[in-house]
């Protein structure tokens, strides 16, 4: 079987990937919103530096506006850990969706070999599309007409042409 071809050719693959996809793209939509709030904090901050240095206000003035540019930098400085914690927790959150619904793709490519495998009276089914750490095929030479392929694909897609989203499953 080669199971590279299988998941290629898997409904639920296709479903997963756009699943994926869109949480990506949510994820670049808060990347952007959070790049706006830093530059708008960033924006005040230099403002307020920039009144603090006004040789045109008094002392007291310049104090004020120094305090108050300095609490603008402390804001901008935790708005920036918070966004940054916000992305790797949301970064870490999609890679363990996508190793969760990887898993469960394999598992129900495994189970359709096996069904096959068992209803044709086969012992063993290797991966064609496994390699060795050196890069050569793990199988090398092998019979086409015992290749399971298009029978695994059959399998895994009969009558899925409705699609469900894996958030359903």
């Amino acid at each position: 079987v080669d199971s590279g071809r299988v998941l290629k050719a898997y409904y639920k693959a296709a479903q997963a990937d756009a699943y994926l996809q869109d949480e990506l793209d949510d994820m670049s939509t808060e990347v952007k919103k959070l790049r706006e709030g830093a530059a708008d904090l960033k924006k005040d901050f230099d403002a307020l530096k920039a009144e603090a240095q006004n040789k045109a206000l008094n002392e007291e003035a310049r104090g004020k506006k120094k305090a108050a540019a300095e609490e603008k930098l402390t804001s901008l400085m935790e708005f920036e850990n918070k966004a940054r914690e916000t992305l790797t927790g949301r970064r870490k959150q999609v890679d363990e969706e996508g190793r969760r619904l990887q898993k469960r793709l394999v598992g129900d490519i495994r189970d359709a070999v096996r069904t096959l495998a068992v209803s044709n009276g086969v012992t063993v089914v290797l991966d064609t599309a496994a390699a060795t750490p050196i890069g050569l095929e793990t199988v090398i030479y092998a019979q086409t007409n015992f290749d399971m392929t298009e029978s695994a694909i059959q399998l895994l897609n009969a009558g899925q042409h409705a699609a469900t989203s894996p958030r359903q499953e």
